[in-house]
């Protein structure tokens, strides 16, 4: 019973929309062509909020499913829609590997609470009916539990962690300070108070729900499948000041945090890479980093690198996927099931013994948008492909430039660029992450 991002997965379910538990709409079926539904019950109006920026304001509603809604325990609380708030939005993939645990989960306790043992078969069976039920009921009683609260933290003091599993997955709850050499009960020692003086960066790893992971030390290693960002002083950090959402730990900040000499809010999906950041449109790195910014990767010139594919809808660039031997073609499902059929794909491939040598900007054709932008692939082997719109009509003058902005080493390495949904309200890629920063080189226009 998650608030959920409407995507074209939920076409076609019913849903019902809450203000507070007083106040929820009647069912109605969600079409994502759909912006408006009228409420005659509750006399209002619900707007779909289509993207980053909207012209219409007001009272933010939570949706959940229907089924769901009727289903609940309690009321809806202020804590509940806290703790079951996406903080972004999370891989298409996630509500299968979600729906996957709680089936494991299900199904073993089945196994373990029967006085006569049913077969495994029959309990999986039975828990595959059963998994939105329990998935309700556990969320609605997590969040009807003591809250966890917002508190400093002294790095001067041993530093204790508190757990907590949520539908299999394990969240901070919480962080204490103890002067002895104590834990509680289901508590780890985080940090003891001897190695506070070399605490100098704080890593912290989260999903859309939380924070799953802090390290202290640069010698720990980067856990997979979170979202990394980090803090940092140039001597010792003394404090920490802990977020919640009265279930788990949602954010974490140095207690000073108007000193801080690097900003924590870069998600990366490693921990703490050393790469430049480059506005795309200016060509210069930004003046300020976007509030949210994640950056994922796609590896360039590697080993078993058999092509790269972007998607596009001509004048903007949504992501780039890098392919190799294995042919895994679910990362179509995640563009297409949030943008329809507004993103092409287009392919380059390339042959054993090519690589990449260049990568340009086109931007310009202003006829259509002043911001238009596209990527341009060279290899060495003069194999060049443009990501985007190529030809402008007769009548713009071929009112766009090339410029050369990175050129890759043979050796394999990583470049970096915004998830479409983490800053942007045209939903498109800005900026791109390289391990060494170059010179642009303006070029002439391949129109020509």
């Amino acid at each position: 019973m998650y608030q959920h991002y409407l995507t074209r997965s939920f076409e076609y379910r019913l849903h019902s929309s809450a203000i507070n538990d007083k106040r929820v709409s009647t069912e109605f079926t969600f079409f994502r062509d759909t912006l408006l539904y009228d409420d005659d019950i509750l006399g209002i109006k619900f707007h779909m909020r289509c993207s980053g920026k909207c012209w219409h304001s007001g009272l933010r509603s939570s949706c959940f499913y229907g089924k769901c809604y009727s289903f609940r325990l309690y009321a809806v609380s202020p804590k509940f829609l806290a703790t079951t708030e996406y903080s972004f939005r999370p891989p298409i993939f996630e509500e299968q590997r979600r729906r996957d645990r709680m089936l494991h989960i299900l199904a073993k306790r089945l196994m373990a609470s029967w006085t006569k043992r049913l077969s495994d078969e029959l309990c999986w069976m039975i828990a595959g009916h059963l998994i939105r039920e329990c998935a309700i009921i556990i969320v609605q009683e997590l969040a009807n539990e003591d809250s966890a609260n917002d508190s400093i933290i002294d790095l001067s003091r041993n530093v204790y962690v508190r757990y907590i599993m949520i539908e299999g997955t394990r969240y901070i709850r919480s962080l204490r300070n103890s002067t002895q050499s104590m834990s509680k009960p289901g508590e780890t020692l985080l940090l003891e108070s001897q190695n506070s003086s070399d605490v100098r960066n704080v890593y912290i790893g989260e999903d859309h729900l939380g924070i799953r992971q802090i390290q202290l030390s640069s010698s720990s290693k980067s856990i997979p499948g979170l979202w990394w960002r980090q803090f940092s002083k140039s001597y010792c950090i003394c404090k920490i000041r802990t977020r919640t959402d009265g279930l788990k730990l949602r954010d974490l900040v140095e207690s000073e945090q108007q000193i801080f000499t690097a900003p924590a809010r870069i998600n990366w999906p490693v921990r703490a890479p050393n790469v430049s950041i480059v506005d795309l449109s200016s060509l210069q790195a930004p003046l300020e980093e976007p509030k949210g910014l994640r950056m994922s990767f796609f590896e360039c010139n590697s080993a078993f690198t058999t092509g790269y594919s972007l998607a596009t809808n001509g004048v903007s660039i949504a992501t780039v996927h890098t392919h190799n031997e294995e042919l895994d073609l679910t990362f179509h499902e995640e563009v297409d099931s949030f943008f329809g059929r507004s993103m092409v794909w287009i392919y380059m491939p390339v042959d054993d013994g090519e690589y990449v040598t260049e990568i340009c900007r086109r931007f310009g054709f202003r006829h259509i948008r002043p911001n238009s932008l596209g990527l341009m692939f060279t290899t060495n082997r003069q194999r060049t492909t443009l990501f985007g719109c190529y030809k402008p009509p007769p009548s713009s003058n071929a009112d766009y430039q090339f410029d050369r902005i990175y050129t890759p080493p043979q050796t394999p390495s990583r470049i970096y660029f915004n998830e479409w949904d983490s800053i942007s309200a045209e939903y498109e890629i800005k900026f791109l992450g390289f391990e060494h920063t170059e010179t642009p080189i303006s070029r002439p226009s391949q129109n020509r």
